[in-house]
Protein backbone atom coordinates (compact mmCIF):
# COMPACT_ATOMS: atom_id res chain seq x y z
CA UNK A 1 0.00 0.00 0.00
CA UNK A 2 1.22 3.24 -0.83
CA UNK A 3 1.51 6.29 1.35
CA UNK A 4 -0.92 7.89 -0.54
CA UNK A 5 -3.24 5.41 -0.35
CA UNK A 6 -2.81 5.24 3.79
CA UNK A 7 -2.65 9.00 3.95
CA UNK A 8 -6.39 8.22 2.32
CA UNK A 9 -7.57 5.65 4.49
CA UNK A 10 -6.14 7.85 7.65
CA UNK A 11 -7.97 11.06 6.62
CA UNK A 12 -11.32 8.92 6.10
CA UNK A 13 -11.01 7.61 9.43
CA UNK A 14 -10.09 10.91 11.04
CA UNK A 15 -13.79 12.27 9.17
CA UNK A 16 -15.51 9.31 10.56
CA UNK A 17 -14.28 10.10 14.18
CA UNK A 18 -14.50 13.57 13.76
CA UNK A 19 -18.58 13.05 12.76
CA UNK A 20 -18.64 10.61 16.42
CA UNK A 21 -16.76 12.84 18.50
CA UNK A 22 -19.29 15.85 17.20
CA UNK A 23 -22.82 14.32 17.74
CA UNK A 24 -21.42 12.63 21.21
CA UNK A 25 -20.55 16.41 22.02
CA UNK A 26 -24.24 17.57 20.59
CA UNK A 27 -25.91 15.40 22.60
CA UNK A 28 -24.01 15.73 26.03
CA UNK A 29 -24.70 19.73 24.95
CA UNK A 30 -28.16 19.10 24.66
CA UNK A 31 -28.26 16.51 27.47
CA UNK A 32 -27.36 19.78 29.85
CA UNK A 33 -28.90 22.07 28.77
CA UNK A 34 -32.51 20.58 29.30
CA UNK A 35 -33.73 22.05 32.45
CA UNK A 36 -33.57 19.70 35.16
CA UNK A 37 -36.95 18.00 36.24
CA UNK A 38 -38.24 19.16 39.46
CA UNK A 39 -39.37 16.56 42.23
CA UNK A 40 -42.04 18.24 43.87
CA UNK A 41 -43.08 17.07 47.36
CA UNK A 42 -46.82 16.52 47.52
CA UNK A 43 -47.54 19.55 49.36
CA UNK A 44 -45.49 21.45 47.04
CA UNK A 45 -47.72 20.05 43.85
CA UNK A 46 -50.81 20.68 45.88
CA UNK A 47 -49.94 24.59 46.23
CA UNK A 48 -48.58 24.44 42.42
CA UNK A 49 -52.24 23.09 41.60
CA UNK A 50 -54.01 25.52 44.03
CA UNK A 51 -51.51 28.71 42.70
CA UNK A 52 -52.95 27.50 39.29
CA UNK A 53 -56.57 27.02 39.58
CA UNK A 54 -56.90 30.76 41.72
CA UNK A 55 -55.36 32.58 38.47
CA UNK A 56 -57.49 34.05 36.49
CA UNK A 57 -59.28 32.78 33.81
CA UNK A 58 -59.91 34.63 30.14
CA UNK A 59 -62.31 33.23 27.57
CA UNK A 60 -63.67 35.76 24.36
CA UNK A 61 -66.91 35.30 22.20
CA UNK A 62 -66.78 37.42 19.88
CA UNK A 63 -66.95 41.04 21.82
CA UNK A 64 -68.32 39.35 24.96
CA UNK A 65 -64.99 39.02 27.38
CA UNK A 66 -65.64 36.55 30.37
CA UNK A 67 -63.27 36.32 32.88
CA UNK A 68 -63.42 34.36 36.26
CA UNK A 69 -61.20 34.10 39.17
CA UNK A 70 -60.51 37.83 39.36
CA UNK A 71 -62.43 39.80 41.81
CA UNK A 72 -61.16 43.31 42.38
CA UNK A 73 -58.21 42.99 39.79
CA UNK A 74 -58.97 44.54 36.23
CA UNK A 75 -59.22 43.76 33.32
CA UNK A 76 -56.85 45.93 30.88
CA UNK A 77 -57.32 45.64 27.20
CA UNK A 78 -54.22 46.57 24.45
CA UNK A 79 -53.99 47.27 20.88
CA UNK A 80 -51.08 45.84 18.97
CA UNK A 81 -49.29 49.02 19.86
CA UNK A 82 -49.44 49.37 23.36
CA UNK A 83 -51.88 51.26 23.25
CA UNK A 84 -54.67 50.64 26.29
CA UNK A 85 -57.68 50.84 25.29
CA UNK A 86 -60.16 49.15 27.92
CA UNK A 87 -59.37 49.24 31.75
CA UNK A 88 -62.49 47.90 33.80
CA UNK A 89 -62.72 46.39 37.17
CA UNK A 90 -63.84 42.99 38.15
CA UNK A 91 -66.55 43.39 41.16
CA UNK A 92 -67.36 39.49 40.91
CA UNK A 93 -66.27 35.83 40.62
CA UNK A 94 -67.25 35.23 37.41
CA UNK A 95 -67.95 38.79 34.93
CA UNK A 96 -68.75 39.19 31.30
CA UNK A 97 -68.17 42.22 29.27
CA UNK A 98 -69.01 43.50 26.47
CA UNK A 99 -66.23 45.79 25.61
CA UNK A 100 -67.36 46.91 21.57
CA UNK A 101 -64.13 45.95 20.33
CA UNK A 102 -63.19 46.52 16.84
CA UNK A 103 -63.76 43.45 14.33
CA UNK A 104 -61.30 41.97 12.48
CA UNK A 105 -58.54 43.08 15.14
CA UNK A 106 -56.25 42.06 17.23
CA UNK A 107 -55.79 42.98 21.56
CA UNK A 108 -53.65 41.67 24.01
CA UNK A 109 -55.94 41.00 27.23
CA UNK A 110 -54.52 41.29 30.85
CA UNK A 111 -55.67 40.39 34.39
CA UNK A 112 -53.66 40.19 36.90
CA UNK A 113 -50.33 38.25 35.50
CA UNK A 114 -52.60 36.17 33.16
CA UNK A 115 -51.98 37.98 29.55
CA UNK A 116 -54.16 36.61 25.93
CA UNK A 117 -53.48 37.72 22.80
CA UNK A 118 -56.91 37.68 21.16
CA UNK A 119 -58.69 38.81 17.92
CA UNK A 120 -62.01 39.97 17.75
CA UNK A 121 -64.25 37.93 14.60
CA UNK A 122 -65.60 40.15 11.97
CA UNK A 123 -69.27 40.11 11.61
Amino acid sequence: MHFNQRLIIFAENLKRMGKKILYTFLSLALAFAMPAQSHATAPEAEAQVEQQLEQPKITVDGNIIQVSNANGKYLVVYDLTGKMVRKVKIDGDDRRFDLALEPGACYIIKVDKVVRKVAIAKA
